[in-house]
């Protein structure tokens, strides 16, 4: 490992490692450690929640780091980075009718490893995500799940090599353009001057080529782009790092499309002084005019918080809309929020609450502020805790998502709360 780091958490592996200056490399963080049995009492808040299912480790997969998705027919989908036939993580899959599988477990070089990320549905049913290592240079890898007769069928459509020029260990789930049915993601390091970069993947007949579409220098222009990427209705691309920028402590940025590349510039450099936030990240969420998203710390109690940037940048484009006390209010958010049916958002902490396992939030706004309000706090065994992602809003309002670790054997859940 590039700087000899161990850690108990991936999330603390990166942030000290991206501290350090170090190259990623396809390093491997130790395995992640289990809540202690105790506290919870799944219902004990004003909001109930059902645990949907409780991994089991070993083949069935464990420790969910990233969100659900959700198709059309209500079947979940997600990744464990734990478990499987290799213990190196897996794609599994919960019926809308309430059963479990795995859809693949990784193997390593040259099939992915430890995989981080969301998946993201492309045309005729085929699943999209990335793997942090494994894949033919052991710098990750994208993959496509194809839906079959019997099941789903794996395909590596591109090994990183973390060479110079090339991105290494993609954390983010990926961004599918239903137009031209290309790919765009980021990679935590390499491209061109080594602090990560954004990328393309486009289908042609035989097979998937690659691009670079930006290579953060790390300075100003940002480092270290950990989460995923959203897109306007022209083509530009949105996404968050969690260092560099003017202040050091991170940016928004933007891509725009033009001439058949893209100009990259800074929507906000986030400072970590004077109640600023430090650190993005999740990904962003785009909703009118605004692009919404969370800091892992700073704000104006050090525990993290909501933020707003303007799509379209220029003076005052950020807002800090709440932030977090810790102690019961929760702490450390560390994916995303989502916008609501209504306009409220909704997001978790990966610290805090009642039992310092984690929070479901809500955030509602009135007039021009917003009122905080923890929807369930977490307590470890058996409703899970340590919620790393972001939920997913169901047709009937329900609030669906991972935790990481908690559950009846610790490896982590799938659960669903009604606000």
């Amino acid at each position: 490992m590039a700087c000899g780091l161990r850690h108990k958490t991936f999330l603390t592996f990166v942030l000290a490692s991206a501290l350090a200056g170090c190259s990623g490399g396809g390093a491997t963080p130790n395995a992640p450690q289990r809540l202690p049995d105790a506290h919870a009492t799944v219902g004990r808040s004003s909001s109930p929640e059902t645990i949907l299912y409780a991994f089991k480790g070993g083949s069935d997969g464990a420790f969910p780091y990233a969100g659900l998705y959700a198709d059309k027919s209500g079947d979940l989908f997600g990744t464990t980075d734990g478990g499987g036939s290799s213990d190196l993580g897996t794609v599994f899959k919960f019926s809308a009718s309430g059963s479990e599988s795995v859809v693949h477990s990784f193997k390593g070089a040259p099939d992915g490893a430890l995989p981080y990320s969301t998946l993201v549905e492309g045309k005729k049913g085929v699943l999209y995500g990335t793997t942090y290592s494994g894949g033919a240079f052991d710098d990750g890898c994208a993959f496509e799940l194809v839906p079959t007769a019997s099941g789903y069928l794996e395909n590596v459509i591109y090994s990183f090599s973390g060479s110079a020029g090339d991105g290494g260990n993609p954390y983010a789930g990926l961004l599918y353009d239903a137009k031209s049915g290309a790919l765009y993601g980021t990679t935590l390091y390499g491209g061109a001057y080594g602090p990560g970069s954004v990328f393309k993947l486009v289908p042609t007949p035989s097979g998937w080529t690659e691009s670079i579409v930006y290579s953060f220098k790390g300075g100003s222009d940002g480092a270290i782009p950990y989460a995923g990427l959203v897109e306007d209705k022209s083509g530009a691309l949105y996404g968050t790092t969690i260092l560099g920028g003017p202040g050091g402590n991170g940016t928004v940025y933007k891509l725009t499309p033009a001439s058949g590349s893209y100009t990259e510039s800074i929507l906000y450099g986030f400072t970590g002084t004077n109640g600023d936030g430090q650190y993005p990240f999740g990904t962003l969420t785009a909703s009118g005019a605004y692009l919404y998203g969370t800091t892992l710390d700073g704000g104006a109690n050090g525990d993290g918080l909501v933020f707003a940037v303007k799509a379209k940048g220029g003076s005052n484009a950020e807002s800090a809309l709440y932030s977090f006390q810790g102690g019961n209010d929760g702490a450390n958010p560390m994916g995303g929020v989502i916008v609501a049916k209504g306009g409220t958002l909704y997001g978790m902490t990966s610290n805090g609450g009642e039992y310092s396992a984690g929070t479901l939030f809500a955030l509602t706004r009135t007039h021009k502020t917003y009122a905080e309000s923890v929807v369930y706090a977490f307590g470890g065994y058996p409703d899970g805790g340590s919620p790393f992602g972001g939920p997913i809003e169901t047709k009937s309002g329900t609030l669906e998502g991972l935790t990481f670790n908690g559950g009846y054997d610790g490896d982590g859940t799938i659960f669903a709360v009604t606000p």
